[in-house]
């Protein structure tokens, strides 16, 4: 058999409240990059794959593989999936949450200028009826939609 493990159930947990901290599926793809922790990077071409601040505002800010940086810099892991603790602070448990128009990030409340883009990078874990929250479940949706 090939070097992998077959995982008979996968438990996400919530994570600490440190910003960063997480559970999931962590890549190490691109090239190393400075990030901040809790933020959403989308991997770019340029230069070899760099992560760069997502953006519903900017083309090629928002299409493509999204990740949620766990440190300072990219060689240390980015979250491609499962919970963390973002830099941002979203309400209501359960609720989709959508990328943002301000560079890397996250918001529940629908972008709506035109332009701008929508799409569901997750859901929120905490926060209740605007008591607010920042552990989130990171499962970015692989499609967008514009808004005209």
């Amino acid at each position: 058999m090939a070097n992998y493990e077959i995982l008979a159930k996968r438990i996400i947990e919530i994570p600490s409240t440190t910003v960063g901290h997480h559970t999931g599926d962590v890549t190490f793809l691109g090239a190393t990059t400075s990030t901040v922790a809790g933020k959403v990077y989308v991997l770019t071409e340029d230069e070899g794959g760099v992560w760069v601040q997502a953006d519903a505002n900017q083309s090629g800010r928002y299409e493509g593989l999204l990740a949620i940086a766990i440190s300072t810099t990219s060689a240390k892991g980015m979250l491609l999936r499962g919970a963390i603790n973002i830099a941002d602070t979203v309400d209501n448990a359960g609720e989709p949450l959508y990328l943002s128009t301000t560079a890397g990030a996250v918001t529940d409340a629908k972008p709506s200028s035109s332009g701008s883009v929508v799409r569901i990078i997750g859901y929120g874990l905490d926060g209740n009826s605007g008591s607010g929250g920042n552990t989130i479940y990171f499962c970015p949706d692989n499609t967008y939609v514009e808004n005209s």
